[in-house]
């Protein structure tokens, strides 16, 4: 009889300890901007994953992927107003700089972007095919899932955005560290 009590002190220990090593990650809103009219929409069917700092030891370019972010919205806002201008037969190479200045494109940031997208490329594809920590957005834009306290890298990819740009041809994607240390954490995003 001793030695029941003793195991069912040991079993309800550890249910406890584990009832409090874990986490609800919700209420997280993921949205991606739509268009002027509508603004942003519910990115139903984007992808969270999150990736214990444990197995994943490090990603080794989470700067670069700050950066890559960055850079990628002024570069694409550039390319896209120097195209359009092309078309309307108004743009000359006299007009480069100051379209550069009007998005903040600085000589150089073009090649850095595709050379950095390149580089993510194949982490990217790393990245993607972990699924332990997995969820999928909602038509209302939020998720929920739950998973154990600790480090984490959060990789979120949008079902609704993309770039033309190597690295986020299959969803625009967000990288970043988190710790996960309370009963409840928000995590949200807009693309």
């Amino acid at each position: 009889m001793k030695k029941i009590c003793i195991l069912l002190a040991f079993v309800l220990c550890c249910v406890a300890v584990q009832a409090q090593s874990t986490c609800k990650v919700q209420g997280g809103v993921v949205r991606y901007y739509y268009n002027d009219t509508f603004k942003y929409r519910p990115d139903l069917g984007a992808e969270i994953r999150f990736i214990p700092k444990t197995k994943q030891d490090t990603i080794p370019s989470c700067d670069k992927w700050d950066e890559y972010a960055n850079k990628s919205r002024k570069v694409v806002n550039y390319l896209l107003t120097v195209a359009e201008w092309k078309d309307e037969g108004i743009y000359s190479s006299d007009k480069d700089s100051m379209i550069r200045g009007v998005w903040g494109v600085e000589e150089g940031d073009v090649e850095r972007v595709k050379s950095l997208s390149e580089e993510l490329f194949t982490e990217v594809l790393l990245l993607l095919q972990n699924e332990e920590y997995m969820t999928v957005v909602d038509n209302n834009g939020s998720y929920n899932i739950s998973i154990p306290q600790g480090e984490y890298y959060v990789v979120m990819k949008s079902a609704n955005r993309d770039r033309p740009f190597m690295a986020e041809l299959l969803g625009r994607i967000y990288v970043k560290e988190v710790s996960i240390e309370s009963s409840t954490k928000v995590i949200s995003h807009d693309f």
